[in-house]
């Protein structure tokens, strides 16, 4: 009997330091748990739900709300112009669509640059800035070159100097104008065909148009690209035909005077002032 006790007290004594070991084992392991989980917590990126195309999109789609999908974004890394809230796609009672201004990918996310206010077609209109304007310029295989909307241009007039002895003249009017449609294209095209365009569309205050409207009526407007990268602006640039020549202008230089000397001559009844040469 004491035998049976004493393999029973044995085994309750096993039994519960087995039970301790696993409730300090288990606590552990939970305690490890929740240390991973607060330093994960503390590196995990935040993100918000923002707006994104549902599927592939092209210019001049309209898209509401079945085409979009909310997908989360990184909080500090969230483009200027996305929407977050239906109110802001669509703040005013109306039509719910926007116009695709530009081509987008499957989940790219949607912003105020790539379509149109709400409820609005596609076209030039809407890609003008506040209080600008559009204004076309007839171009050439020689004056245009290969430019699409985006792009950046100096504008330069070719006319007849006012100076008659300079002939033509040459002279940047303009600097660093977006083009925003060629022809009647104002989708940049991502075909790696290339075509001269017949006219060029810019974006101009009201004041550059009158500038450009005189200018394309009294000669001849060139285009010159600007590069993508480049943020400078183009100083005033004058040519004219004696400076592309290195012709020095001469000047004639002025005929002296002729010195003359008088004398008074006495005659019978008169005193007359005759000239003489002084040499």
């Amino acid at each position: 009997m004491r035998l049976v006790f004493g393999l029973v007290l044995v085994l309750g004594m096993a039994l519960a330091g087995f039970a301790v070991y696993s409730a300090k084992n288990y606590m552990a392991e939970q305690r490890l748990r929740a240390e991973a989980a607060e330093a994960a917590a503390a590196t995990a990126v935040k993100t918000v739900n923002i707006y994104a195309v549902d599927r592939a999109v092209k210019y001049g789609e309209r898209i509401g709300l079945a085409d979009l999908r909310i997908v989360p974004y990184p909080a500090d890394a969230l483009p200027k112009g996305v929407f977050q809230t239906e109110e802001e796609l669509f703040p005013r009672e109306g039509e719910k669509f926007r116009t695709v201004m530009r081509e987008m990918d499957e989940l790219e996310p949607l912003l105020s640059t790539k379509v149109s206010d709400q409820g609005a077609d596609a076209g030039v209109s809407s890609r003008l800035g506040t209080n600008m304007r559009a204004f076309t310029i007839n171009v050439s295989a020689s004056s245009g070159v290969f430019l699409r909307p985006g792009d950046r241009v100096d504008v330069y007039w070719t006319g007849q100097s006012p100076n008659p002895n300079e002939g033509q003249f040459t002279k940047i009017i303009e600097a660093s104008l977006r083009i925003i449609a060629t022809d009647q294209d104002t989708e940049a095209s991502s075909s790696s065909e290339s075509r001269v365009a017949r006219t060029v569309t810019v974006e101009i205050s009201p004041q550059q148009v009158a500038r450009l409207t005189q200018a394309q009526a009294s000669g001849t407007l060139t285009l010159s690209l600007v590069g993508t990268d480049d943020q400078s602006t183009a100083s005033a640039i004058d040519e004219n035909q004696r400076t592309l020549l290195g012709i020095e202008e001469t000047v004639a230089p002025k005929e002296e005077a002729q010195q003359e000397c008088g004398v008074k001559v006495r005659r019978p009844g008169e005193t007359v002032q005759e000239t003489i040469n002084c040499d």
